[in-house]
């Protein structure tokens, strides 16, 4: 039986910019994520909001009445500035333990597979193939206990380090605190002391964004590589930190930060000015659930096309087998749905 090729799939090298598998510059990264992320907006969204749409609405009539308070307050301040508000009710107010329990278990359940049928789709995509929203979803389901796994030993890990910090900083600031009562609170000790938490705060921000784009990293490598769990963790740490590459993946992920920051502070706010405008709250909802509707895919395809060149500089990655296998999903789901 001959081997399946790029040519006897719907793309060929030629057809297609994104096949020309060659190291790229940071700026080319972020110029294929978007060009593949506009170009396939419907496809991605649709994907994601299986998932997002439902956990908004969870959201909005969870919170509802909290907003609908908080609405009520501060009008009550701005009609009577001198009489202190009455915050009687907000005792009253209690979680809805069966929306908080859907809510979760959408985030830890739903959305992982919701975002692997977007990194299946984007792969389909990126190598030239039809982005298919039945095939990604069937593809996503059959990793779903190496999804599951990798989810545990992630967890395991995040659990370990807030220990291992939690102890770091504790002897930290004692450290910090006995200085201070030997020492004196001088101004150029304040001043040293200051730059020390600065210092600590903005490297606890950069491990924090690394070890997001970690992970995403090795949720890739398990859901499209189909390798085992443990290796995809350790693997991913290999190409995120190794030397020739931590810088790189420190700029992807703090572009990526940036964005997300500046989205929620454009969303978040116009919600917020909704929200005290219009008197409801199904504003700030609709806004934090577009902004989680529209980035989520872009960083997923951002981090995708990143982890596409991280395999192509180290390890000489031959995305051949990958088409052929993501062409062959797409042949076996259009006859199963024939």
């Amino acid at each position: 039986m001959p081997v399946r090729t790029m040519t006897s799939s719907n793309a060929t090298p030629g057809s297609n910019p994104a096949l020309n598998l060659r190291p790229l510059s940071l700026g080319e990264v972020f110029d294929r994520a978007f060009n593949l992320y506009f170009t396939h907006i419907a496809t991605f969204t649709a994907l994601i909001a299986v998932v997002i749409v439902p956990m908004a609405l969870m959201s909005y009539f969870q919170t509802r009445d909290l907003f609908d308070f908080y609405v009520n307050l501060f009008q009550q301040v701005r009609a009577h500035p001198g009489t202190p508000p009455d915050t009687s009710q907000l005792e009253k107010l209690q979680p809805n333990l069966p929306l908080t329990a859907g809510i979760y278990v959408f985030a830890l359940f739903g959305l992982p597979f919701a975002q692997a049928a977007v990194v299946i789709a984007v792969s389909q995509a990126y190598l030239g193939l039809p982005a298919q929203f039945t095939a990604s979803y069937r593809f996503a389901l059959s990793r779903w206990l190496s999804i599951v796994i990798l989810g545990i030993i992630w967890f395991i890990a995040a659990l370990a380090a807030v220990i291992v910090l939690a102890v770091a900083g504790f002897f930290f600031g004692f450290t910090i605190a006995a200085a201070v009562s030997r020492l004196g609170p001088t101004g150029f000790f304040a001043i040293v002391g200051a730059a020390i938490l600065i210092t600590a705060f903005l490297a606890g921000l950069a491990l924090g964004i690394m070890g997001y784009m970690t992970y995403a990293m090795s949720f890739i490598a398990v859901i499209i590589e189909h390798v085992d769990p443990l290796a995809a963790f350790s693997g991913a740490f290999r190409r995120m930190f190794a030397a020739d590459q931590l810088w790189r993946g420190m700029a992807v992920a703090l572009a990526l930060f940036a964005i997300n920051v500046g989205a929620w502070l454009v969303t978040a706010g116009a919600g917020v000015l909704g929200v005290f405008v219009f008197k409801t709250p199904a504003l700030y909802a609709i806004s934090v659930g577009l902004l989680s509707l529209f980035f989520t895919p872009f960083a997923l395809v951002a981090t995708a096309v990143f982890y596409y060149d991280i395999r192509i500089r180290r390890e000489g990655y031959d995305l051949q087998l990958l088409a052929d296998r993501l062409s062959s999903m797409a042949t076996t789901s259009q006859t199963a749905t024939l």
